[in-house]
């Protein structure tokens, strides 16, 4: 069932990056990818997930989490305690923290993969000129 999971959140992927970077031709998207930075807010399974499928095509991603323990577990026994413990992490691709301003400031594309009841607590309170 995993690899199902993973092979459809392959597909999404691919879908929202040629979204992102406007393109219609999806043969240019592993190009394009390996020059943008992404960034994830949102560290359960979807974000979880996410972030596994950008770091194994040689991203270098920022990652939101809003627990300080959560990120200290991930960046020393390279896998979420929470969600996907499975999945295991190459941590120096990594950019691990609690401020989602610093995931927003640091990022060509930011994928949101909080649950919509939450997506306020996120956001708001952000600095409209960061985005």
């Amino acid at each position: 069932m995993f690899a199902n999971y993973i092979s459809a959140i392959n597909f999404l992927t691919e879908i929202f990056s040629a979204y992102c970077l406007g393109f219609k031709n999806f043969s240019t998207i592993n190009f394009q990818l390996s020059t943008m930075q992404f960034g994830i807010l949102g560290s359960g399974s979807w974000g979880t997930a996410l972030a596994k499928i950008l770091t194994d095509n040689g991203n270098t991603i920022y990652w939101f989490n809003r627990s300080e323990a959560a990120i200290k577990h991930i960046q020393t026994r390279h896998h979420n305690p929470h969600y996907l413990p499975s999945a295991h992490f190459n941590v120096s691709q990594l950019h691990l923290t609690i401020k989602a301003a610093e995931v927003i400031t640091n990022s060509d594309c930011i994928i949101i993969a909080v649950p919509s009841a939450y997506a306020t607590d996120v956001l708001q309170g952000l600095d409209k000129k960061i985005f």
